[in-house]
């Protein structure tokens, strides 16, 4: 087993199957540095498709890495808004309690259980 870590390791003579597959597979380097790698430290001669394929390669990591950053960005958007509406709904929740309003009659009004409102106000106190 060989754990590729996101820096190239450094050259030695003990460690270049490693350096060659950590450089092939980086995702830190562009095409053309990862060609001048395998030519200049491993004298891999480089055929035209060779070169595309590790071309495209580059292209498909940066693929994968703009769609995981992209789903990670719609998800973070998505519990914010979530996250934002809860307390959104908490803080009214918590206005018609303190108005004298009992916990029955507020359930009514919002559609939410009466167990879901006292975890909200619950909340809502603690943060207070």
């Amino acid at each position: 087993m060989i754990g590729i870590a996101e820096n190239i390791p450094a050259k030695e003579e003990s460690y270049e199957l490693h350096r060659l597959l950590a450089t092939i597979l980086s995702s830190n380097l562009e095409a053309n540095e990862k060609l001048d790698i395998m030519e200049r430290e491993y004298h891999i001669l480089l055929e035209d498709d060779i070169r595309e394929e590790v071309e495209e390669m580059c292209n498909l990591s940066q693929g994968i890495k703009e769609k995981a950053y992209q789903n990670g960005y719609e998800l973070g958007h998505e519990n914010g808004y979530e996250s934002g509406r809860e307390s959104g709904y908490a803080e009214i929740i918590f206005k018609m309690y303190e108005s004298g309003l009992p916990i029955e009659q507020i359930s009514a009004i919002t559609k939410l259980s009466e167990d879901k409102i006292k975890q909200l106000l619950k909340g809502v106190s603690e943060n207070a």
